[in-house]
C-alpha cells in the first residue's frame, strides 16, 4: 500500500511539472518552435536533385 501512495505522488508530482513547464513555455511564446522543427526536413535547401539511373520507364514491367 505505501508503494502505491509512493507511486501515485511521484506520478502527480511529474505531471504537475509539465504542466508548470508547459505553461512557462506558453508564457515566453516559445512554442511555436517545435512546428519549426518539424518542418524543417520539408525546406529546400537548394541541393542536387537525385535522379533514377534505369534506363527502362517507371512502369514498364515487362519480363
Amino acid at each position: 500500500m505505501n508503494a502505491l501512495v509512493l507511486t501515485l505522488f511521484v506520478s502527480l508530482l511529474l505531471a504537475m511539472l509539465g504542466l508548470l513547464e508547459f505553461a512557462m513555455h506558453l508564457r515566453r511564446g516559445d512554442h511555436r518552435h517545435g512546428d519549426r522543427l518539424a518542418l524543417l526536413p520539408l525546406d529546400d535547401d537548394g541541393g542536387a536533385t537525385v535522379q533514377a539511373s534505369s534506363t527502362a520507364p517507371l512502369g514498364d514491367h515487362r519480363p
